[in-house]
């Protein structure tokens, strides 16, 4: 299943860079996380406190600019 890290942070207006430094991490670790079919609990339950989003949105369905 793949996540969707990409949509959530363009929904947001978000960068990678932006992103990063909100959690600490470099650059080119958000764009491994955006490619991967895998995050640990605790990458995806930070990501998703950065994001204002539930685990099932990282990871369910696509995101959509509408929200559906």
């Amino acid at each position: 299943m793949k996540n969707n890290l990409k949509a959530l942070m363009a929904l947001k207006g978000m960068t990678q860079r932006q992103m990063a430094k909100a959690l600490g991490v470099s650059r080119p670790t958000i764009s491994r996380w955006q490619r991967s079919e895998r995050l640990t609990l605790d990458v995806a339950t930070r990501l998703c406190g950065v994001l204002g989003c539930q685990l099932s949105d990282l990871m369910g369905a696509e995101a959509t600019a509408d929200g559906s």
